[in-house]
């Protein structure tokens, strides 16, 4: 059997998972962000050679059209199981990328920011007048709003993964950002493309998901930053991209005071000029958060 999975950074280690399922005897990896429509060709040549094509859920107008999760079930039909982009802020709510129209900002957490450190930041420059405090129901909210759209991302998927965030929640951790989900939940969703695999080939016979692993114990954990799912609150250390000059490590693990005062030098040195504060905006994006955008946005840069 020869098995195609498309998909963002979540469809490596996957892949890693199925590779090594005896009746497959071939697995073809498409990352999303990394193909363009100039293989078109050779990629269409792997897709019409698969039995089973594995794909995640995309908008109708993804690019390139050949990976489109809606042209593929065109395409190839019955011959397509789609899976959902497994987003969910709820275990970090603080997170967000920073972008503007000169591109998404990057520090010492790569793309991602922590709004609280980035408010303090504004406070203790004088940037903004006013203190602006979350509302009581912030991290609430923000698990509410990441579960509704994990749902709505599901619409017409072959397997869901939103009821098992909502049981695991306050239980696991499942999320490293919002986008990087752990291996813990990657096995869950695993097991149920699994499961959809051995109904559509009974030769794929039930396996021990012991017996499985990851190449790395979390493939996704790039990055680890502040969360707040119950038993992570305290945590103390945090990997981030070496800031120093000073040393050839990339990653080192910060404290959250030397992670703030990494933020805080980052920003001095870059967000006036890297960023068009004019045009700013939060991904995820939230109500909640436009207090937040309008006071930046008012800032002179």
């Amino acid at each position: 059997m020869i098995l195609s999975i498309i998909g963002n950074c979540q469809a490596r280690p996957l892949s890693q998972l199925f590779e090594q399922v005896d009746a497959i005897k071939k697995v073809n990896t498409f990352v999303l962000h990394l193909s363009n429509e100039d293989s078109f060709k050779e990629d269409k040549k792997v897709l019409d050679q698969s039995d089973l094509i594995i794909a995640q859920k995309t908008n109708k107008n993804f690019k390139p059209n050949h990976l489109n999760s809606y042209w593929l079930k065109k395409q190839y039909k019955d011959k397509v199981l789609i899976w959902p982009n497994i987003f969910f802020m709820g275990q970090q709510p603080f997170i967000r990328y920073i972008t503007s129209s000169l591109g998404r900002l990057k520090g010492p957490l790569g793309d991602y920011h922590d709004i609280r450190i980035l408010l303090d930041w504004l406070e203790s420059r004088g940037m903004i007048n006013e203190s602006i405090n979350f509302i009581p129901t912030y991290v609430e909210d923000s698990y509410r709003l990441g579960l509704d759209s994990l749902k709505i991302k599901e619409y017409d998927c072959d397997v869901i993964i939103s009821d098992l965030v909502k049981k695991y929640n306050h239980k696991e951790l499942l999320f490293y950002s919002f986008n990087h989900p752990s291996s813990f939940l990657l096995m869950k969703l695993f097991d149920r493309l699994l499961l959809k695999l051995r109904g559509r080939f009974y030769h794929i016979n039930e396996l021990n998901l012991q017996d499985l692993s990851f190449k790395k114990d979390e493939p996704l954990a790039t990055y680890t930053m502040p969360s707040n799912w119950p038993d992570h609150i305290a945590n103390n250390s945090f990997r981030g991209l070496n800031q120093s000059t000073l040393s050839i490590k990339k990653f080192i693990n910060y404290s959250l005071d030397d992670l703030e005062k990494a933020f805080f030098k980052f920003y001095d040195l870059n967000l006036l000029d890297k960023v068009d504060l004019k045009t700013i905006r939060f991904t995820p994006s939230i109500k909640n958060d436009e207090d937040i955008i309008l006071s930046i946005k008012n800032i002179k840069n």
